[in-house]
């Protein structure tokens, strides 16, 4: 079986028994090294064998070393990661990194497994001792959502929970948080881009395609494809959802590996300006009729979250179509504790 081959989910599990062996080195705690080998080997690839899952152990100790990370002790550092393989293991490492960070306690394996029920080995229970009988590989995907609206009434902290969330993920680094706002004028053009007439260096009007907050965090996401990035919309539901996003809104359908389900054909001017941001992007595009601009679909890496206030009038309605295709959290008004009391007509009230 190749080497290049290897899914998601194979190198998934690598990655987490590879992080899991630093923090058992950490603590002192024995295990066996080959032991575990086989028993991903066996339980979690399609056929592979204990050797190429020693390989793969190799190939990440090569990553961290080039990520500035620690490594586990005794495995070979190999280089030889394979076509491809290397881009899509710093998105998975990332993402375990950051699950690592909202779980907390990620030395104990228990953190990790979620989902199914399924048997585990003897083995597994002797490279583990404090595995349960019943439990399943950790999926970073429900840890982190790809699309998300945060509603409440003012003032209940979405933005906030956001900014949390999406800081945390990427490490505090604000470049990969594009935001903009939704209101009453803002259109199609507005959020993805058009053109417009743009001043040079002399003063000369001329007309270039200028990208907007969606066009901006895409061509990021599809250039970047190890990192995660986020397009925060503040205050969907002032805006009219259904103008603003236009045919995009066909992008928001995402199938298991969080890509866009279907495709959409941008128009030629943009078509024409993803075009030429994605010059010299071959090596993280693998996709031709993307990396040409034929046709937009949403990369996995990146999500798109917002706010919604649900107590003002002069909102736009969004229709169930839309809706159906986010993940909601509901952010309720706390009761600061303050005891502040009203009288009205001889009564006190909260």
């Amino acid at each position: 079986m190749a080497e290049n081959n290897w899914s998601d989910e194979e190198l998934e599990i690598t990655l987490i028994a590879y992080l899991i062996m630093i923090d058992l080195d950490k603590s002192g705690k024995k295990y066996n090294k080959q032991a575990l080998y086989r028993n991903i080997a066996e339980k979690y690839t399609d056929g592979r064998t204990k050797g190429s899952v020693e390989r793969r152990m190799g190939n990440i100790s090569h990553l961290m070393i080039k990520k500035g990370l620690p490594i586990v002790s005794g495995i070979s550092v190999l280089s030889n990661t394979g076509s491809g393989i290397e881009n899509r293991m710093l998105g998975l490492l990332e993402r375990l990194q950051y699950a690592k960070k909202v779980i907390g306690k990620f030395q104990n394996i228990k953190n990790l497994i979620i989902g199914e029920e399924t048997e585990i080995s003897k083995e597994s229970k002797e490279l583990f001792p404090y595995l349960s009988e019943k439990e399943k590989v950790y999926n970073y995907r429900q840890k982190i959502p790809y699309q998300i609206i945060c509603f409440g009434a003012p003032g209940t902290g979405k933005s906030k929970y956001i900014d949390d969330i999406t800081l945390a993920c990427v490490n505090n680094d604000k470049e990969c948080c594009i935001r903009t706002a939704f209101h009453p004028d803002t259109d199609y053009a507005s959020f993805v881009g058009c053109y417009k007439p743009v001043a040079d260096n002399e003063g000369k009007i001329q007309y270039k395609y200028v990208p907007q907050a969606f066009t901006t965090a895409y061509v990021k996401a599809w250039r970047n494809p190890h990192r995660d990035f986020f397009l925060i919309i503040e205050e969907i539901n002032r805006g009219n959802c259904a103008q603003i996003f236009g045919d995009i809104f066909q992008l928001l359908d995402r199938d298991s590996n969080g890509v866009s389900s279907y495709d959409v054909k941008p128009d030629k001017d943009l078509q024409q300006y993803l075009k030429e941001a994605f010059l010299g992007a071959e090596n993280q595009i693998d996709n031709i009729p993307i990396q040409i601009g034929d046709i937009m679909k949403l990369p996995a890496n990146l999500h798109i979250y917002a706010t919604m206030n649900t107590s003002d009038q002069s909102l736009f309605s969004i229709d169930s179509a839309f809706k159906r295709r986010w993940d909601w959290q509901y952010m309720p008004i706390v009761d600061e504790k303050r005891n502040h009391r009203i009288a009205v007509a001889g009564n006190e009230y909260d």
